[in-house]
């Protein structure tokens, strides 16, 4: 199974371990038009990186985002909060909460967050990250995506999945 995943934010990050964590056999293809990966991620929380948060509670969680609840229910109840700390954890990231319940690295340092996932791409093959590069169309026909690339190549993918969370 090839996968194509447009944007490597968070979303993308996330969408591209937890592929090859739970299909040893799928390709994906992580494409990201900046220079690196995670940019906003490393950023957020000036450069400290909230990485979730401490309640535990879905329900309550959902309370906080009125507008977004039905949207992040079904994600929030398939990863919550706790299993973010342990997956960032288990992958050598210590975390602390602070008073106010936003959990952050232990090291106030976006960047190992992003390595994080780094490592877990490196640690695999099935992972082929293209930086710089920008789809320009996605094409479907015949259960086949074809993404025109800003290089002239062409991929081929069984799924596409794009992660927008920035406007270039």
């Amino acid at each position: 199974m090839r996968i194509a995943l447009i944007g490597g934010g968070a979303a993308g990050l996330m969408a591209a371990a937890a592929t090859i964590e739970a299909n040893p056999e799928a390709e994906v293809f992580l494409l990201e038009k900046n220079g690196g990966l995670g940019h906003k991620v490393i950023i957020s929380g000036g450069g400290r990186c909230n990485v979730t948060t401490s309640l535990e509670d879905v329900n309550e969680i959902l309370k906080h985002y009125p507008r977004g609840g039905k949207f992040l229910n079904s994600a929030m109840r398939e990863f919550p909060p706790t299993a973010t700390r342990e997956w960032f954890e288990s992958r050598g990231v210590p975390l602390k909460v602070e008073a106010d319940g936003r959990v952050f690295p232990v090291s106030n340092d976006g960047h190992d967050v992003v390595g994080a996932f780094e490592q877990v791409f490196r640690d695999s093959d099935q992972v082929r990250i293209s930086l710089n590069i920008s789809v320009k169309s996605v094409a479907h026909q015949d259960g086949v995506f074809t993404l025109a690339l800003s290089d002239g190549r062409a991929l081929e993918a069984g799924t596409t999945e794009g992660g927008t969370g920035g406007v270039a």
